[in-house]
């Protein structure tokens, strides 16, 4: 299955205004920005267990295989991704192109072929 940053956008907009009616500017930007880095805690917490597990260290509260944690961080990076969507989305971002621009200047910055696309 493959998944376009507009495909993301359109129905993540459409789910959100589900959960605030108000509209997806009923939160600021500083909301979604909080709300995506709470979720990069969560996912930043699911690597120190998976570390912890690699070392064979103590300390996790669930004994999850490496496989179960490494599925709980990309459950974790999706809503990381999901909330920076929205943010992008209330800002007025078009978050695949910003992606398109930022990794082909940087490639072009330090003279790596890989580039993303056309740009827009």
């Amino acid at each position: 299955m493959s998944l376009t940053f507009n495909q993301l956008r359109y129905v993540n907009v459409a789910r959100c205004n589900r959960w605030h009616p108000e509209g997806i500017e009923s939160w600021s930007p500083s909301d979604w920005l909080v709300a995506a880095m709470g979720e990069l805690g969560e996912l930043a917490s699911e690597v120190k267990m998976f570390n912890r597990t690699r070392d064979g260290l103590i300390g996790n509260k669930e004994p999850l295989t490496p496989a179960q944690r490494t599925q709980r961080m990309a459950k974790e990076a999706a809503d990381v991704v999901i909330y920076l969507d929205l943010f992008c989305a209330e800002r007025g971002i078009d978050l695949g192109a910003a992606l398109v621009r930022k990794f082909n200047e940087v490639s072009e910055r330090n003279g790596f072929p890989e580039r993303l696309g056309d740009e827009p």
